[in-house]
């Protein structure tokens, strides 16, 4: 949860294993708050990674910013699912996300 003025700075790293699931929620709930997360993940062989991020904005002028990349070789599987909800107050909230997986 980030109030008025917070800032997220978030960097995660996955290598794959059987399987290795990161969920990641934010919340905003002051005004002016700003989430920067970032990630690579590199699974190999017959490894699996699965990231899921769910980014709320409930109030206005607040930013995130989500990057995420992904280099999958040999056999293994990722999955990405992520999702920024801009709430009916959330006016003026800026938004950027970028998500490229490479096989």
């Amino acid at each position: 949860i980030l109030g008025k003025n917070s800032v997220i700075n978030d960097f995660y790293l996955g290598f794959g294993s059987q399987l290795n699931r990161t969920d990641i929620d934010i919340l905003h709930k002051g005004i002016h708050a700003e989430t920067n997360i970032t990630g690579i993940y590199l699974p190999k062989n017959q490894q699996a990674i699965d990231y899921h991020t769910n980014i709320e904005h409930q109030v206005a002028h607040c930013n995130s910013n989500e990057i995420f990349r992904g280099i999958i070789a040999d056999q293994a599987s990722a999955t990405f699912n992520g999702k920024i909800h801009i709430f009916k107050d959330a006016q003026k909230s800026s938004v950027e996300f970028n998500q490229i997986p490479v096989h």
